[in-house]
This record gives C-alpha cells, sequence and structure tokens, in this order.
C-alpha cells in the first residue's frame, strides 16, 4: 500500500453478542407505522396496541432472568440474548419488576419486539447505558427514564421514533 492510499477503518460491531439464538422463527414481528422515507410515511401514526401475554413462556423465563439478575447484583442486563427467537417475539412490554434491577448500568435491548417500556425503567438508579437499538417497533420512551440520573449513554433508533429531526430531545445527561 503507498502513502496515498486510505487503509479502511474497521468498527467493533457493539451488538454481535446482543441477540440469542435465531433457531425457531423470526425473533421480532416488522413494523410499518413509521414508514422508512417520505413516500412510505403514514398519514397518521398508531401506536401498537399489543398487550402482553403474561402467560406465554417467553414471559415467564423474562421474569426469571430479572429475578436472577437482581439477586447477582448483575451490572450489565441482556435478557434477550437468553431467550429463543420464538421467546423474545412473545415480549412486547418489559415487566414492572426491572425496578428491581437497581444495580445494572448497562440495559441491552438490541432488536427487541418491545412496543412500551414501563414507568418503573425510572428505579434502575444506577442505569447509565440504555441501549435499545433497532427494537423498530419501539416509538416512544416513559418520561420516567428521565429519574435515571446516571444515564450518560443510549443508542436509539430515531428512525422508529414519532419525533421528528426538529424534535429529537437527547435524554436527560445523555452526551456529557
Amino acid at each position: 500500500m503507498d502513502a496515498n492510499e486510505i487503509t479502511p477503518h474497521l468498527f467493533p460491531n457493539r451488538f454481535a453478542d446482543a441477540v440469542g439464538p435465531s433457531a425457531g422463527g423470526p425473533a421480532r414481528d416488522h413494523c410499518r407505522c413509521v414508514g422508512h422515507s417520505f413516500a412510505t410515511r403514514p398519514t397518521s401514526v398508531v401506536f401498537h396496541a399489543d398487550r402482553q401475554d403474561t402467560e406465554a413462556a417467553g414471559w415467564r423465563h423474562l421474569l426469571a432472568l430479572i429475578d436472577e439478575a437482581a439477586a447477582d447484583g448483575r451490572t450489565v442486563f441482556k435478557p434477550f440474548v437468553e431467550l429463543s427467537a420464538p421467546e423474545r417475539r412473545q415480549i412486547v412490554t418489559l415487566p414492572a419488576t426491572i425496578a428491581k434491577l437497581t444495580a445494572v448500568k448497562h440495559l441491552v435491548l438490541y432488536g427487541t419486539n418491545l412496543v412500551r417500556i414501563p414507568a418503573e425503567i425510572g428505579a434502575m438508579t444506577s442505569l447509565e447505558v440504555f441501549e435499545p437499538y433497532t427494537s423498530h417497533r419501539l416509538h416512544w420512551y416513559p418520561y420516567e427514564l428521565t429519574r435515571c440520573t446516571k444515564l450518560a449513554d443510549s443508542t436509539v433508533s430515531t428512525a422508529s421514533s414519532t419525533a421528528t429531526s426538529s424534535s429529537v430531545r437527547r435524554f436527560r445527561g445523555c452526551g456529557r
């Protein structure tokens, strides 16, 4: 390589280990609520009305993972890595018991089927990094997220947000 050639820069994939196994069907549903261009954008936005099936195997597994993480004082929580693809698809909201995760500093919700996050996320007092990246069915975040005063970094898919580029605001403390 001579001096005039540019050496390509390789970026690490921060989310390579953020999802579980893909066997067993799709892990999430597709969303067309927001559109990916002006041509595909709907004239009005309606949030997903999915209700969480609290009897589903995925829900019960997630509850157990939260209890386990709360008990061992885990600082990084990637619950969807431990769920099968069918189980991940069954989860459309996080349970209110996430309030027990007071030691968690890093919450990874990469590529989920979530449509809502409960207000109880505000009780995660140690949360510093929040990553719901590519959870395309998640169009809004609860105000209570601002109660996570240590939150300093987030990776959010703004293309899936109902906000426009002129109204997107950073979460409290992000980008310090």
